[in-house]
């Protein structure tokens, strides 16, 4: 009798602990509080709750998922989708898992959340600011980003067109993202990394630093500029 309480108590926590929920279709998601969004492209819409699924509540409503979650313990929500075009996340943490591929893709982080994984489309644009941190690789036609605050950056891959502007005390490490032409631009105390082959142009004030790593020697004499190899 306590062998056949104790399997109905595992099998119990185990139901509570993941629950899968159909949502209606979406392509975009939001994402506010404390929860880890992981993203995975798939053929059908789903939301499984992991862990603290009584902090954390899910709602598709009009083409967006909206996630909330309360200041207690951390959820882990699961996402699946045939097509996720923009994320936003507030504190949030988002992970792509498997990647990302479509035409065009949008992403902003703002108060510290984060976003990691692989992202692949015609156009790529990340705006990160307030404490956000950014782990992406990219394979993409054109990149936009936009880093402020003190947000941590760091960028492997490839784009054709890479558009960078880094402003506050933002880290930029794009020495992995390999671009063929780029337009980047440092202000305040933002220290960035780029890699570009082809042509480059750059702007640096106040106090930041640009370290160019690449075959085209930018054509600009500003002592915050460094070149390496």
């Amino acid at each position: 009798m306590l062998k056949i309480i104790t399997t109905l108590s595992m099998v119990l926590a185990a139901h509570l602990a993941q629950a899968q929920t159909q949502v209606q279709p979406f392509t975009k998601i939001e994402a506010e509080g404390n929860v880890n969004v992981i993203i995975k492209e798939g053929p059908e819409y789903s939301v499984t709750f992991s862990e603290g699924d009584g902090n954390a509540s899910a709602e598709a409503l009009d083409g967006t998922l909206k996630i909330t979650a309360d200041a207690g313990r951390t959820a882990t929500i699961q996402i699946a989708a045939p097509k996720v075009t923009s994320i936003r996340a507030s504190k949030a943490s988002i992970r792509v898992a498997g990647g990302l591929s479509q035409e065009k893709i949008a992403i902003k982080l703002t108060d510290g959340a984060s976003i990691s994984g692989n992202l692949e489309a015609n156009s790529v644009a990340i705006a990160a600011r307030s404490g956000s941190k950014v782990s992406a690789r990219l394979q993409t036609g054109s990149f936009k980003g936009r880093f402020t605050g003190n947000s941590k950056v760091s960028l492997s891959g490839k784009a054709d067109y890479a558009r960078l502007d880094a402003s506050g005390s933002t880290l930029c490490l794009a020495r992995n993202l390999i671009s063929q032409k780029a337009l980047v631009r440092a202000t305040g105390n933002s220290d960035m990394t780029v890699n570009t082959l082809g042509q480059i142009s750059l702007s640096v004030d106040e106090t930041a630093k640009i370290t160019c790593i690449g075959s085209r020697t930018p054509s600009i004499d500003d002592a915050r500029v460094v070149l390496a190899h």
